[in-house]
């Protein structure tokens, strides 16, 4: 078992009760407790906990064979809860279930014959449904703009590039299209002043943003990759990728072009992606879930670059982050490997 994630596991016999009316009574319980649901069948069911994303999650799963209920809770994060939390948990529902079955009403057993007919024959087959999405996990934005405990590092960007964004507003600069000499006062890259000395710009530029599309655009893309790849990494590797590969796109972007004004987030979020898709090519997450994962990465790379081919758009920054953020994650792979055993 991996150190810092926890999972725990008990069975309950479900004797005379059918394996669908027993899923209807372990849905109201989760329901009760406001879990969210991703997925229910005969012999499978998912859900997740709603403690906040600022705090531990731990995912719900059943599994019934011959006539034999496992109930499980795992952490989602790494570093997050302990065995005791998910006991409590298991503990918590096995309690209810046993109370339940005892007096089953009619309108559970109505619900009982609409449930899908699905029969899963392992665990590993019910962890093989799709990954759930950010809607499915009742993701809240507002939620991630307050760094955490286990979410500080990605709050802590999206927050600062926010905050700046407003004040540049607030003094003056247009907020859909600025002007180019107000970008390079707020602190935009350009090559003739980084060669000139002011080589700040080569950190600031990545969180100037033009125009509130930008801005959006890139927080949006900020914020799926950090909750996926910041609780592997933690705050402190998250950070330390995140200007390694900003600092680079911009280096790369100013050698690429001798008189563009650029700024923006993206060429340290391509960083971001470069690393999550180093880890994804290892077996730090489970199979089919590393393999979803890194569809949906790819796609969204191969779709920015494609994009980014259109003028106007610092595709040089994006393509230096991305390779150096390959590089920075093939780094930090063997230290978060030991860390995982």
């Amino acid at each position: 078992m991996e150190k810092g994630f926890h999972e725990y596991h008990e069975t309950i016999a479900l004797h005379h009760v059918a394996p669908k009316v027993f899923m209807i009574l372990a849905n109201q319980h989760a329901e009760l407790h406001g879990w969210r649901l991703h997925f229910i069948s005969e012999t499978g069911l998912i859900a997740y906990t709603q403690h906040g994303i600022t705090s531990w999650n731990a995912e719900l799963q059943i599994l019934i064979e011959d006539q034999v209920a496992t109930l499980s809770s795992r952490s989602v994060e790494r570093e997050q809860g302990d065995s005791s939390q998910h006991k409590h948990l298991v503990q918590q529902w096995v309690k209810h279930l046993q109370e339940s079955m005892m007096h089953i009403s009619e309108a559970t057993l109505q619900e009982a014959d609409k449930l899908e007919t699905r029969v899963f024959q392992s665990q590993e087959e019910v962890r093989r449904q799709p990954v759930p999405t950010l809607k499915d996990q009742g993701f809240n934005i507002l939620r991630f703009l307050i760094p955490g405990k286990q979410f500080f590092a990605t709050p802590f960007l999206l927050d600062l590039n926010i905050i700046l964004f407003v004040v540049m507003i607030l003094s003056g600069v247009h907020p859909i299209e600025p002007d180019g000499n107000d970008l390079l006062l707020w602190g935009a890259n350009l090559r003739s002043r980084v060669m000139n000395g002011e080589l700040w710009r080569l950190i600031t530029a990545c969180f100037i943003h033009i125009g509130v599309m930008h801005l959006l655009m890139n927080m949006y893309a900020l914020v799926y990759i950090g909750l996926q790849l910041e609780p592997l990494l933690g705050k402190r590797k998250f950070l330390m990728a995140y200007f390694i590969t900003g600092l680079i796109a911009s280096t790369v972007s100013i050698y690429w072009h001798d008189r563009t004004i650029s700024a923006g987030a993206s060429g340290a979020i391509f960083g971001m992606y470069g690393v999550f898709l180093a880890l994804l090519l290892t077996n730090l997450l489970e199979h089919h879930t590393r393999k979803s994962l890194l569809s949906s990465i790819l796609i969204f790379v191969i779709y920015n670059l494609v994009n980014g081919l259109q003028a106007g758009i610092d595709n040089a920054a994006h393509i230096g982050g991305l390779l150096s953020g390959i590089v920075v994650g093939m780094v930090l792979i063997p230290g978060l490997k030991r860390n995982s055993v």
